[in-house]
């Protein structure tokens, strides 16, 4: 299967992850104007003075905040294309996987990859707000049904967590547990 019959293949993983967005839709698409529709010449001084507050939700993408966003969908798109539980052979190993014997440590290795970014820069640079939005796109979590096809009788699809770097790189593993279990709700 080439690259773009893997893109145009039905795929029950992508349902979750909504619209693709290129980078030229993605600033309409991550900006926020908390003041969008609101006619100021109508308000009262009080509810002018308290629409202020909110002018700190405004939100409008950077280049950079762009960059980073579609960096993420990429990868997370890109990921649930090569893994499409209705191709036979991703299927086969799936089913592989969830019938090895023993416990973590002692399973053979598995070459596959993960995906993950480390996204760092200086201080209010909107880092957090870029990924926040691009979150906000996302369903957090997803139970999808019965689905014979894909082998599964149900299946809970999380698309992306976000786990803050421990001091210790040991902990990695335990906060990326510890956050599949927030968003699980386990």
């Amino acid at each position: 299967m080439n690259a773009l019959q893997m893109i145009d293949a039905e795929n029950p993983l992508l349902k979750p992850l909504g619209e693709y967005h290129t980078p030229g839709e993605l600033s309409a698409v991550l900006g926020v104007d908390p003041l969008e529709g609101v006619d100021l010449r109508t308000l009262s001084d009080k509810k002018r003075w308290m629409l202020l507050n909110h002018m700190k939700l405004t939100f409008e993408p950077t280049e950079s905040a762009i960059e980073i966003v579609h960096t993420l969908q990429d990868m997370i798109w890109s990921q649930y294309q090569l893994i499409n539980p209705l191709i036979a052979a991703n299927k086969a190993s799936t089913v592989e996987l969830l019938n090895m014997p023993g416990t973590l440590t002692s399973m053979r290795w598995l070459p596959t990859f993960a995906d993950a970014v480390i996204i760092k820069s200086c201080t209010g640079f909107g880092k957090t707000f870029a990924i926040s939005r691009f979150r906000a796109l996302l369903k957090r979590s997803w139970a999808h049904k019965r689905n014979p096809r894909a082998g599964w009788n149900a299946h809970l699809q999380i698309p992306c967590i976000v786990v803050p770097l421990p001091v210790h790189r040991k902990a990695i593993l335990y906060a990326i547990l510890a956050a599949i279990d927030a968003e699980a709700g386990t």
